[in-house]
């Protein structure tokens, strides 16, 4: 991750800028996931154990001891949760996470707890030892020190390594959201960011592709970002563009208007025997930074080497990375009723670098480990759901009374990614403001001010694969700063 700061004084004109690197850029954002809860008991009371479900970041920063032990800061901790009543209850804090030899791992957590106009300070410690999840998650359950005769508090802490998520839903649907989306209609085309904002609408995708005339939104069938903020994604339908050609659901498309890829050039090293009597599409895409593409398919492919299944991610370099049955073995699947686990299939990935992956599914499927399974829920191969579909969407208030809006890719933005090329950012005033644009190889830009260099810096807007901002001055001098990924 690059910083680059610049300064911007009263008239509008930018001194030189540089890029710097240091103080809270060293540590790692965590995004709270499904199986966070805080939770409330009274053993003496007999009453049912309140758990509200808990959400929010923290920083976490790593440090090996002399021991080899590695030691976990855990910082700026902000979580949230509701209570039944519809009051909400703010968790704020740091602690420590020791991680021993042999698998084992101590936890402390000092936290305050803000909730009916009252501050509770309290101790966590972690109930068992034992790790649950490996490293970069974090997983712990834990047990205040403090109690009183009538009430208990303990944690169930499950986090990721995770910025934003961004992701392509299967249906459209009516956002009830007030503000600057607007109430109307979010089509299956639009990228999408679980904190409730268009990353990029479909106009702005297909815009590029010369289709004539100009059809209505196009749903998508993957997606991916690139260096240089530019999107991937496949279509799920077959039209012709003007500059291109025929585009099919199984040709890998840019924003800026180009083929990345086509499925016979992606396969071609697997040497495919026989093709379904139509091309298959592409169901799910990333591009690694080695240059490495991982897919799969939506219909099965005989190749030299045997059966491609749609379920199955394959790369570019003519191997079978992981088999489907794998992909969900730790869930201990099986089909719903009218349905087989070989049509279940993969409609999103993200493959992180330390082994373990994200997914989600054609159809829905029961799990032994996690109940109900279905197709627009965040998945990882470790077993868990990371999110449930509808938490997904939660920011965007859909109207409709759909229990899963399928989710057909997703773009993982995490401070765990390799660091970009140092960019360079320029700016220039306009009417009521400054235009900031950064320039470099980032898959994702976060602008930040400051009135003061040494001050606090807040955020402007989200993060976006498109480095270019207008910000209103307001007669004020300060300092910008740009993250990238």
């Amino acid at each position: 991750m690059a910083v680059v700061l610049w300064t911007l004084v009263t008239c509008l004109q930018l001194a030189p800028g540089k890029v710097f690197a240091g103080g809270d850029d060293r540590s790692i954002r965590h995004r709270l996931l499904e199986g966070s809860v805080l939770v409330d008991d009274c053993p003496p009371c007999a009453r049912p154990i309140i758990q509200l479900r808990l959400r929010g970041t923290l920083d976490v920063t790593a440090t090996v001891l002399e021991s080899g032990v590695q030691q976990l800061g855990l910082r700026n901790i902000a979580w949230h949760a509701s209570a039944a009543d519809g009051a909400t209850i703010g968790i704020s804090g740091t602690g420590h996470l020791t991680m021993q030899p042999g698998g084992f791992q101590d936890v402390v957590l000092d936290l305050v707890l803000a909730m009916g106009g009252t501050n509770l300070s309290r101790r966590f410690t972690n109930r068992a030892a034992a790790v649950s999840r490996p490293l970069p998650n974090l997983a712990a359950d834990l047990e205040s020190q403090e109690r009183t005769p009538v009430q208990v508090f303990g944690l169930s802490l499950r986090s990721a390594p995770l910025r934003d998520l961004w992701f392509v839903t299967s249906h459209g649907f009516t956002t009830g959201k007030d503000g600057t989306l607007g109430r109307g209609r979010r089509v299956a085309g639009d990228v999408l960011s679980m904190e409730g904002h268009v990353v990029a609408g479909n106009g702005r995708l297909t815009g590029q592709l010369g289709i004539m005339p100009i059809v209505p939104p196009l749903a998508l069938g993957a997606l991916d970002v690139q260096p240089g903020g530019r999107i991937m994604f496949a279509l799920r339908e077959r039209v012709f563009s003007e500059t291109l050609g025929h585009l099919s659901p199984g040709v890998v498309l840019g924003s800026d208007g180009s083929v990345f890829a086509r499925v016979r050039d992606l396969l071609d090293r697997f040497r495919p025997i026989a093709w379904p009597a139509s091309e298959p599409g592409v169901d799910a895409v990333q591009v690694l930074d080695s240059g490495e593409v991982l897919f799969s398919t939506t219909a099965d492919v005989l190749a030299s080497c045997g059966t491609l299944g749609h379920g199955d991610v394959l790369s570019s370099d003519g191997t079978v990375r992981w088999r489907f049955k794998e992909i969900l073995g730790a869930f201990v699947p099986s089909p719903w009723a009218g349905t087989t686990l070989e049509e279940v299939g993969i409609d999103a990935w993200h493959a992180w670098p330390h082994g373990e992956a994200w997914f989600s599914v054609r159809k829905g499927f029961h799990s032994a480990v996690a109940g109900s399974v279905y197709p627009g829920d965040v998945l990882s191969t470790g077993g868990w759901v990371v999110y449930r579909n509808l938490e997904l969407l939660e920011g965007f208030e859909p109207l409709e009374d759909l229990a899963d809006f399928g989710l057909e890719g997703l773009f993982v933005l995490t401070d765990l990614a390799a660091a970009p090329a140092a960019g360079s950012v320029r700016g220039s005033p306009v009417e009521h403001g400054i235009l900031v644009e950064g320039i470099g190889r980032a898959r994702a830009w976060q602008l930040e001010w400051s009135p003061d260099l040494g001050g606090t810096f807040a955020r402007v807007g989200s993060p976006t694969p498109w480095a270019r901002w207008i910000r209103p001055t307001d007669g004020q001098a300060g300092f910008f700063r740009v993250r990238s990924w």
